[in-house]
């Protein structure tokens, strides 16, 4: 699985390093067996900035399609919770039909043991 990086935070690491390139044009690296320039690293810079920002116009458009989908996805949890209830009542809490619709029949459930009365020792 790839290694995800943060833009913003990589952006940053990369203007002190474009300065010291850009002040210093004789300074080369080879990464890959290609060699990178002051323009070069700056033009890395502004590709991630793009593609960043086009991510962040994508996250804008869908964030109101996730709102609506969370909306209609609750108001259909609830409708099948009142389902489970009306099975429940129709049927009965121990039936098949129940545990079909994803109750747990009365039967199967664990049983709750009050906690014991914890005694202070007298006092002499």
């Amino acid at each position: 699985m790839p290694t995800n990086y943060v833009p913003d935070d990589i952006r940053e690491q990369a203007k002190p390093i474009i300065a010291i390139f850009t002040k210093t044009p004789k300074l080369v690296m080879q990464v890959d067996k290609k060699e990178y320039l002051a323009a070069d690293l700056a033009a890395l810079e502004q590709a991630v900035k793009a593609a960043d920002d086009l991510v962040e116009a994508k996250r804008a458009e869908l964030t109101p399609l996730l709102n609506k989908r969370n909306e209609v996805a609750a108001k259909l949890n609830a409708v099948l919770v009142q389902a489970r209830k009306a099975v429940a009542g129709y049927y009965g809490e121990d039936s098949d039909e129940y545990e079909l619709v994803g109750g747990t029949r009365k039967s199967e459930r664990k049983t709750r043991r009050p906690a014991a009365a914890k005694t202070k020792p007298a006092a002499s």
